[in-house]
């Protein structure tokens, strides 16, 4: 499985997408392992987005960037893979601030 990016305020994030069904995002702060060992087995019944924050694993990691984005960053994926509703599984360190998609 290949990496897609997207970009956001300067900084490429880097995501994989795995599997068909409702969106469930996992966030990934670590450099390994490379993929989280759950990621194939939520694939099997959902669309898996594992997204590496900025600074974090295959993302850039900007001299100066505005890591309490994380929320942003979510969005910018998912607005650029056409997705409107989405889970997500685990929690981030990072503590985002999750806004309303209206």
């Amino acid at each position: 499985m290949t990496y897609r990016y997207v970009e956001r305020a300067g900084a490429r994030i880097a995501y994989r997408v795995s599997g068909s069904g409702p969106a469930l995002v996992l966030l990934k702060n670590k450099r390994r392992p490379p993929d989280y060992a759950i990621s194939d087995f939520l694939a099997e019944r959902f669309r898996v987005f594992q997204l590496h924050p900025v600074g974090f694993g295959a993302s850039d990691r900007p001299d100066a960037y505005d890591f309490g984005s994380i929320n942003d960053q979510v969005l910018a994926v998912l607005d650029h893979e056409g997705v409107e509703r989405f889970g997500v599984w685990g929690s981030h360190r990072l503590s985002p601030r999750w806004s309303s998609r209206g």
